[in-house]
C-alpha cells in the first residue's frame, strides 16, 4: 500500500496547537450551514419500520439539514431528537450506533467546498467515556478524497472537538460523523468558519520558536528525525544521522547526513506552532560534499525554496507570511546522486520577524537530548533501561533532570530526579508491569525553573517473544531489510514480513531494469533469515522495457508487461528470481493490488484480468518448476471488490496455493459475525465455484491512521483505543482460519506525528498498536485458530486449541460482569496479572483467561 495524503495539511485538537489556540481571535467568518444547533423539525429516516436496507438497519429522526449516508454499509443505527442535556437550545442529535458490521455509520451535511479555502468544523459532542467517532471534512462523491480529519474521543461532558482542512478543488462536501463501533453518542452546535484570511491576535514571539534547539549541541534534540530514501529502500545500508564535532557554524556540533548512492534525504524539525498571518524567517546554515547540491527548504503546507549548497558553511535565509495552519514543521530535502553525498546542517532556526537576526539565538539556556539503545524502545521481562544523556549549555550548581512518567491512561507520576551533569540514567521499573509509558524530562534549576525544553521518550516493557518455527507464525509486517529492523521485530514476536514497498527486492523492475541484466540483493534476505524472519517475495511490478506505456516515479516501478513477447519474459523473471533465492523465500505473491493502482486499467487498456490470469498461470507453473516446494498466493483481492470474481475465471485454485486479500479497516472487530468470518464467507464462495478453495492469507492491512503518542494532535486513532483494536483483529482473523497477517508497516523513518500506516514513531519506538500485538503473539501465536463462544451476551470469549488460553472483550460497548472459571488467571491487555477476584469487569479493551 502507498499512502497518497490527499488532505492540504495536518490536524489537530486546539488544546495543543498553540497556532490554532488564536483561532477564536482570528478574523474569520462563519459559513451558513444547515440547522447547525439541531433544533427545529426532525425528519423520519425512510427505513424507520425496521426493513432493512441493502446491507443493514437504518432508523429514527434526524435534524433538518442533516442526513445518514449509511445505506452501503451492513449497520444498525438509530437516530432521535434529544431533549435531555443538550449542550444549547432546546435539542441535540442522539445517535445510537447498535452494530457495525462492515463499512460505517456516517452523518452528514452536505456544503459546498472552495479551492484554495481554510476552513475549521467546530462541532459539540459528547458519549459513553472510551469510545471515539471521526470527525472529517471530505469529498461528498468519488474519490471521496479527505481534506480533514481527526478522531474525537468522547467523554460523559460536551466537548468541542474542531478539525481544519484546506481545500484543493471545488467540490461538494461532507461534514461528516463516522463511528465504526457500537456506541451512543450527542451531537450539538456545528459551526463552519473560513479562515483563509485569518490573523492571529495574540502577542508577538521573540527569538527562535524551535523549542529544543537547532544547533545540535547535546545531540539529536526532541523531533528531529532524517529519513533516507531511494535505492537504499532495496538494500540493508540503514544509514543514520550523526552529530558532527570536526566541523560546525554554530557551537561545536552540527548535524551530518551521508547519503548512499542513489539514496536521497528528508530532514524534518518537530512540530511548530506561530501567529498565522504574519511575516516569518527561516534562517540555517548548510554545505555539502558534492558542490553545487540542491537543498529544499520548506516550511510545510507553507512555503519552500529550492538553495544551492557550496563546500563551505553558509546562512540561508527565507521569509514569508505564514497562512492559518495548526502547526508546521521545518523539512530540508536533499537529492539522490549516483556517487553518495554528505551534508551538514546547523544553527536552524524560525523567527517570527521579516528578517532574519545577525546570528543563531538559541531558545533555550540548555539543549537536552535522550537515547534509549534498545530496537524499537522495547524491554523485555525483566530487562533493565538505561537511557543515555546529552545536555549542552551552562549549568548552574543545583541544575537537575526532573522527571515524570505517564501510563497509556495519561497518569502521570513524578519519578526522582537526577542530579547533573550526568550521562545516562536508568528508567523506573514500573513495578515492572507489562506496557507502555511516556517519560517526559526536563533540566531545571536549583529553584525549580524550566532551563530546557522538555523532552519526551516512549518505551514498551513486554513479555518474551515466543521461538517458534516462522513458518507456523501467524504475526506478519511490513519491515524494511535492515538489522536494527529485523531486531525490532523479533522483540515484538514478528516472525513474517512482506517485500513490497518498505522493501522491494524481487520485484521486475528491480531484479532487471535492463533486458538480461539481472541483480540480486541477497545481503537483507540473507539478515532476514539469520533473524528468523519468514520472507513473503512479491512476483509484480513489470520493468519500463516490457511496456507500451511507461510510468513515472513511484508508480514506474509498477508497468504492464504488454509489449510484444513480454510474457516470454516474464517466464524468465519468475525462472530467474524464483531459483535465485530458492530454500531463503519460498512463498511469493502474484502482484500488490491489482484491482487498485498498482495494475491501473484505466492507464493502460491491456492491463485486464485475463492479462493478470495469464501472468498467474505461467507465473504458478514456472515456479514450480524451478521450486517445488515454493507457495505460490494468488489473486490479492480487497473485500467486495468485484476483481476477485473478474479474475478468478482465468485463474483460478488451481493456480495458486494460498488466496490473498488485503483488510484496512478502523472498526474494532467483534459482535457474533465478525468482520473477518464474513470475508472468510466471502472469499470461500468465490473460489468453490472455480475449484477447490485454498487456505486465505492477509498480506497487508491495518489502520490507515496510526495515532501517535508523542503528538497526539496530528490525528488518528488513539493509543488508548490502539490495544483494543489490534487484539480484536488479530484474534478475529485467527478464528477464521487467516493463515496469517502482515500488518502494514513499520516505516523508515517517519517524521514526529507521521500517522499514515505508521507503527513506530520517530525514533522507531513501537506505538502501542505492536506492543499490544506482541503480547497477544507471545500467548497465542503458533496454537491454531480459537473457537468463538459466548457465556454472557454481549461478550465474545475467543478460546485457542488446548483450552489453557482465551480472550474476551464486550462487542455491544458495555461493560459486563462475568464469573471467572476456577482456576483462571485474569490478566489485563498487557498481560499483567489482575487481582484475584470471583468476578470480572469486561470491557471493550481485551483480557485474558489463562488456566
Amino acid at each position: 500500500m502507498k499512502i497518497v495524503l490527499l488532505r492540504s495539511l495536518a490536524l489537530c485538537g486546539l488544546a495543543r496547537c498553540a497556532s490554532a489556540q488564536n483561532a477564536n481571535g482570528a478574523a474569520g467568518s462563519i459559513i451558513e450551514t444547515a440547522n447547525p444547533g439541531f433544533e427545529g423539525a426532525y425528519t423520519t429516516v425512510a427505513s424507520s419500520s425496521d426493513a432493512p436496507t441493502d446491507k443493514g438497519i437504518i432508523k429514527g429522526a434526524i435534524a433538518s439539514g442533516w442526513g445518514d449516508n449509511s445505506n452501503w454499509a451492513d449497520v444498525d443505527v438509530e437516530y432521535a431528537r434529544e431533549t435531555v442535556n443538550p449542550h444549547r437550545g432546546q435539542a441535540s442529535q442522539k445517535i445510537v450506533v447498535k452494530r457495525v458490521t462492515s463499512g460505517a455509520v456516517q452523518f452528514v451535511q452536505n456544503v459546498p467546498l472552495r479551492k484554495g479555502r481554510i476552513h475549521v468544523w467546530k462541532l459539540w459532542m459528547r458519549g459513553r467515556p472510551g469510545t471515539s467517532v471521526t470527525l472529517s471534512i471530505r469529498q461528498a462523491g468519488a474519490p471521496y478524497a479527505e481534506y480533514a480529519t481527526q478522531t474525537a474521543s468522547l467523554a460523559a461532558e460536551w466537548q468541542e472537538f474542531r478539525v481544519f482542512g484546506a481545500i484543493p478543488e471545488d467540490t461538494g462536501g461532507f461534514l461528516m460523523v463516522r463511528a465504526t463501533s457500537p456506541q451512543t453518542l450527542w451531537i450539538d452546535d456545528s459551526t463552519l468558519q473560513d479562515l483563509t484570511r485569518a490573523a492571529s491576535d495574540a502577542p508577538a514571539r521573540s527569538g527562535n520558536m524551535l523549542a529544543g534547539g537547532g544547533s545540535f549541541e547535546a545531540g539529536m534534540p526532541f523531533g528531529w528525525s532524517v529519513r533516507f530514501e531511494g535505492d537504499q529502500g532495496f538494500r540493508p545500508q540503514d544509514p543514520r544521522p550523526r552529530i558532527e564535532t570536526a566541523t560546525a557554524a554554530v557551537g561545536q556540533k552540527s548535524l551530518r547526513c551521508d547519503l548512499p548512492a542513489g539514496a536521497d534525504a528528508r530532514i524534518s524539525s518537530p512540530l511548530l506552532g506561530f501567529n498565522f498571518g504574519r511575516e516569518h524567517t527561516l534562517s540555517f546554515w548548510a554545505k555539502a560534499r558534492v558542490p553545487d547540491t540542491t537543498l529544499q527548504a520548506t516550511i510545510e503546507k507553507a512555503f519552500g525554496g529550492g538553495v544551492t549548497l557550496g563546500t563551505q558553511w553558509k546562512r540561508y535565509t527565507m521569509t514569508t507570511k505564514l497562512p492559518f495552519l495548526p502547526y508546521t514543521q521545518l523539512r530540508f530535502q536533499v537529492p539522490q546522486t549516483t556517487t553518495g553525498n554528505t551534508v551538514w546542517l546547523d544553527g536552524v532556526q524560525l523567527e517570527e520577524r521579516a528578517e532574519a537576526s545577525p546570528g543563531y539565538i538559541a531558545p533555550e539556556p540548555v539543549e537536552l537530548s535522550l537515547q534509549l539503545p534498545q530496537p524499537g524502545h522495547v524491554l523485555l521481562d525483566n530487562e533493565p533501561g538505561l537511557v543515555r544523556l546529552g545536555v549542552a549549555g551552562r549549568l548552574a550548581a543545583g541544575a537537575r533532570l526532573r522527571l515524570s512518567v505517564a501510563d497509556l491512561a495519561g497518569k502521570s507520576v513524578a519519578v526522582p530526579a537526577v542530579a547533573l551533569p550526568a550521562t545516562s540514567f536508568a528508567l523506573p521499573a514500573m513495578n515492572n508491569r507489562r506496557g507502555t509509558w511516556k517519560l517526559r524530562a526536563q533540566v531545571v534549576d536549583a529553584g525549580g525553573k524550566a532551563i530546557s525544553a522538555p523532552y519526551e521518550l516512549v518505551w514498551a516493557r513486554l513479555p518474551r517473544p515466543k521461538n517458534i518455527d516462522p513458518q507456523r507464525s501467524y504475526f506478519g509486517l511490513h519491515l524494511p531489510l535492515s538489522q536494527n529492523y529485523f531486531d525490532i521485530a523479533r522483540r515484538i514476536g514478528v516472525r513474517r514480513t512482506r517485500l513490497h514497498d518498505t522493501s522491494m527486492v524481487g520485484k521486475w523492475s528491480i531484479a532487471e531494469p535492463e533486458r538480461d541484466r539481472f541483480q540480486f540483493f541477497d545481503v537483507g534476505i540473507d539478515m532476514a533469515q539469520r533473524s528468523g524472519i519468514a520472507v513473503l517475495g512479491m512476483l509484480d511490478g513489470a520493468p519500463r522495457w516490457t511496456t507500451t506505456r511507461p510510468r513515472e516515479g513511484y508508480w514506474g516501478i509498477w508497468n504492464i508487461p504488454d509489449q510484444p513477447g513480454a510474457l516470454d519474459r516474464w517466464d524468465n523473471y519468475v525462472r530467474r528470481v524464483v531459483g535465485h533465492f530458492k530454500g531463503r523465500i519460498d512463498s511469493w505473491e502474484i502482484w500488490n493490488e491489482p484491482w487498485g493502482a498498482w495494475w491501473l486499467a484505466s492507464e493502460n487498456p491491456n492491463a485486464t484480468p485475463q492479462l493478470y490470469g495469464e501472468l498467474s498461470r505461467r507465473a504458478y507453473t514456472v515456479a514450480k518448476t524451478v521450486n517445488p516446494q515454493v507457495s505460490i498466493l494468488g489473486i490479492d483481492t480487497y473485500p467486495g471488490s468485484t476483481w476477485t470474481n473478474l479474475v478468478l475465471p482465468h485463474a483460478g485454485p488451481k493456480y495458486f496455493d494460498g488466496f490473498s486479500f488485503h483488510e484496512y479497516n478502523d472498526a474494532v472487530f467483534g459482535g457474533p459475525n465478525p468482520i473477518p468470518s464474513l470475508r472468510r464467507r466471502e472469499f470461500i464462495e468465490a473460489q468453490a465455484k472455480f475449484g477447490q478453495p485454498k487456505p486465505l492469507w492477509n498480506t497487508e492491512g491495518g489502520l490507515f491512521g496510526v495515532g501517535s503518542w508523542l503528538a497526539s494532535e496530528t490525528g488518528g486513532m488513539p493509543v488508548t483505543q490502539q490495544p483494543a483494536y489490534i487484539v480484536r483483529y488479530d484474534v478475529t482473523h485467527m478464528a477464521a482460519g487467516i493463515h496469517a497477517t502482515y500488518l502494514y508497516a513499520l516505516h523508515t523513518d517517519p517524521t514526529l506525528g507521521d500517522i499514515q500506516t505508521a507503527t513506530s514513531e520517530y525514533d522507531r519506538s513501537v506505538k502501542p498498536i505492536l506492543a499490544a500485538r506482541a503480547v497477544l503473539a507471545s500467548m497465542v501465536d503458533g496454537l491454531g485458530a480459537p473457537v468463538r463462544s459466548e457465556l454472557v451476551k454481549g461478550v465474545d470469549l475467543y478460546t485457542y486449541p488446548g483450552g489453557r488460553t482465551s480472550v474476551l472483550w464486550s462487542y455491544d460497548g458495555e461493560k459486563h460482569s462475568l464469573r471467572v472459571p476456577r482456576g483462571v488467571r485474569v490478566l489485563d491487555v498487557w498481560g499483567n496479572t489482575l487481582p484475584e477476584a470471583a468476578t470480572i469487569s469486561v470491557g471493550v479493551e481485551p483480557i485474558y483467561f489463562v488456566r
